[in-house]
């Protein structure tokens, strides 16, 4: 009987081989003859089949010594009352991988061999993003470093355009269909005239709408009546300017001389004019006599 590992056997014995069997033996013929001897095969043996009747023996005494031997009538027989432990087989994975039982290689192995990789499973589910964490404390500022040195001078740059070019340009390009048209200011629904790009046309692009007529002043207040304005000597028909009231533009009207009066020393008087006017107006300044053009003293 050999050891078995799984279903395979290893080729060794888990016992120790039998040994040679033996010639059969022919068993004697054994009886007892009319003496009392034991006869074998017919032939008396001299051996009483019967021994002398003895004394009365008695039960021995029987136990196990402290050595594990029988011990009879407090004799050590020698012999071991207990049978000694048998040896379980030592069984070990060799380096070679295969099993040893007793230190002798089996040839089989003791791992399988490595199977085909399995197909990759479906990727799981994303899981719940964790809370954020607390945000850490501000790390100490570092040291300042060294001033860097001054960087080159730099390549002066392109005249720079005026708003007047770069406002011509602008009209061009809308002109041209390169760029947005430019509206008429004064007027949106209409697009600006590609021909006036001139300095004066700039500047009147750049004007406002009008302003609103301001609000009519207060008039001002009643003039002083005026004195008798002297006239030349003679009677007849004078001018005088007549206003329509305070901050209005003057108008000349023909003024009608009252008669001549005799004076004191029975010297002629100037004629006194009438202050007489259209209606809503009042003489306001000396008369000028359109005879001769001149303006009349007061």
């Amino acid at each position: 009987m050999n050891w078995w590992i799984g279903n395979k056997d290893t080729g060794i014995r888990a016992q120790g081989r039998d040994g040679q069997n033996g010639e059969d033996a022919v068993p004697p013929v054994v009886t007892i003859g009319d003496n009392g001897n034991w006869l074998i095969d017919g032939v008396d043996t001299g051996k009483p089949s019967r021994g002398e009747e003895g004394v009365a023996g008695t039960t021995p005494t029987v136990t196990i010594g402290e050595n594990g031997n029988w011990v009879i009538n407090g004799k050590d027989t020698g012999k071991a009352a207990i049978g000694k432990d048998g040896r379980s087989p030592e069984v070990i994975i060799g380096t070679n991988g295969n099993w040893y039982i007793n230190g002798k290689d089996t040839g089989i192995r003791a791992y399988g061999k490595d199977g085909i990789n399995g197909k990759d499973g479906a990727n799981g589910k994303d899981g719940i993003n964790g809370k954020d964490g607390a945000n850490g404390k501000d790390g100490i500022n570092g040291k300042d470093g060294a001033a860097g040195k001054d960087g080159a001078n730099g390549k002066d740059g392109a005249n720079g355009k005026s708003a007047y070019e770069l406002w011509v340009e602008s009209v061009e390009a809308g002109c041209n269909n390169t760029g947005p048209k430019v509206k008429n200011p004064h007027n949106p629904s209409l697009d600006w005239d590609c021909g006036k790009t001139t300095l004066s046309d700039f500047w009147e692009f750049l004007r406002g709408a009008d302003g609103k007529d301001g609000a009519d002043g207060k008039d001002g207040k009643p003039g002083v009546p005026g004195r008798g304005i002297p006239f030349a000597q003679g009677p007849g028909r004078r001018a005088g300017v007549c206003a329509g009231g305070p901050g209005k533009e003057g108008r000349i009207y023909p003024v009608r001389l009252l008669r001549r009066r005799k004076g004191r020393n029975g010297g002629a008087s100037p004629g006194i004019p009438e202050r007489r006017c259209p209606a809503g107006r009042f003489l306001e300044q000396p008369c000028l006599d359109p005879g001769r053009g001149e303006l009349l003293p007061d």
